[in-house]
């Protein structure tokens, strides 16, 4: 299975005297996962019943915060964890401790975890923006505001600074990012800075999008030199018709 990370890039100005160093940020295709999805998961899979194995999963976490708390490492096939104290102690005492002492635990990858990291593969996305913003939307279609969607209908965003500045510009335009990782250009109607209207694909398949903006709009004149990516702050469900 092939592992594809979606990155921005943001400039790093650690480096003064290099204007093209960046620092890289990944974009999460979805919510945090937690436990309850590795039960729904396996359960799903036919290995047990969904309340058993979530309970399972609960008592495990439970049973590792405690060993923690009494300074137990601790290392599954993924992880390492071990307690760490951080701050500085004041005195030479066993009972004196500075106000900064903070008990905590750092992770460590174990090899499993790390021969999967290196098989992912990055995409770049372009430049990070910067004060900008794509924010909520309304499916003009059906005047709903619920996040979902259907092919074809009209959606009606919330931006600033998100103009699309030349959309003949095959790298510039409003996309659709599918879990997998493909993409999908939608049709502009109305391309403002405040506000942008665009057509979804009429073929475009079910699931949950995340809606970027790639453009080198400059709000205070001319073109940027380099693409802006900009995520959208809530997913697109398209969803059969309602």
């Amino acid at each position: 299975m092939e592992h594809i990370w979606n990155i921005t890039l943001k400039k790093s100005y650690l480096n003064t005297a290099d204007d093209k160093t960046y620092t890289a940020c990944v974009m999460s295709r979805r919510d945090t996962l937690h436990n309850a999805d590795v039960a729904d998961d396996l359960s799903s899979r036919g290995m047990g019943n969904r309340e058993q194995i979530l309970a399972v999963l609960n008592a495990r976490d439970e049973f590792v915060r405690e060993k923690l708390s009494d300074g137990n490492s601790f290392a599954d096939s993924n992880i390492r964890l071990f307690p760490v104290v951080k701050g500085k102690w004041r005195g030479k005492g066993k009972k004196e401790k500075g106000e900064s002492m903070k008990c905590t635990v750092s992770i460590v990858c174990q090899k499993p975890l790390l021969e999967v990291l290196a098989s992912v593969k990055l995409h770049v996305l372009g430049e990070k923006g910067l004060r900008c913003f794509l924010g909520s939307f309304i499916d003009l279609e059906r005047d709903m505001k619920s996040g979902e969607a259907c092919t074809d209908d009209t959606l009606q965003f919330k931006c600033k600074d998100a103009k699309i500045l030349d959309s003949a510009d095959e790298e510039q335009g409003f996309f659709l990012l599918a879990e997998d990782g493909t993409e999908r250009k939608a049709r502009l109607v109305t391309n403002t800075p405040s506000l942008l209207t665009v057509r979804l694909p009429s073929d475009i398949a079910e699931g949950v999008y995340t809606p970027i903006v790639r453009t080198r709009y400059n709000s205070k004149g001319g073109a940027l030199s380099s693409l802006r990516t900009i995520q959208g702050k809530y997913p697109v469900r398209i969803v059969p018709f309602l």
